[in-house]
């Protein structure tokens, strides 16, 4: 059993659970070096492992924000950025099609 089979779906039924993940760090965190910044190496990859291990049915990836200091809305776009990387390699090692990515 899993936590979100134990405790969450007796409250939610047989829904399916979608938690939200960001690979960022928030722009008031109390550190000033890592705001905004995207997570390092192998901390997206630990995320994506502990919400399956926790019985997730997937996670939603929530967009990035640029850096703060040139003014920009959103992160840019590189397709080796560490997060998506580990997200493709979680994905191909847990099985998963490249086409459940929505």
């Amino acid at each position: 059993m899993t936590l979100i089979q134990e405790e969450w779906q007796p409250l939610i039924g047989e829904r399916p659970v979608y938690p939200y993940l960001w690979p960022q760090y928030h722009g008031f965190a109390s550190d000033t070096a890592i705001r905004r910044k995207l997570v390092e190496q192998g901390v997206f990859r630990t995320q994506l492992e502990t919400l399956k291990r926790l019985g997730a049915d997937g996670v939603v990836i929530w967009g990035t924000l640029g850096a703060e200091e040139a003014g920009e809305r959103r992160a840019r776009w590189a397709a080796d950025m560490d997060w998506w990387v580990e997200t493709k390699q979680f994905m191909a090692a847990e099985g998963y099609s490249e086409y459940m990515v929505r």
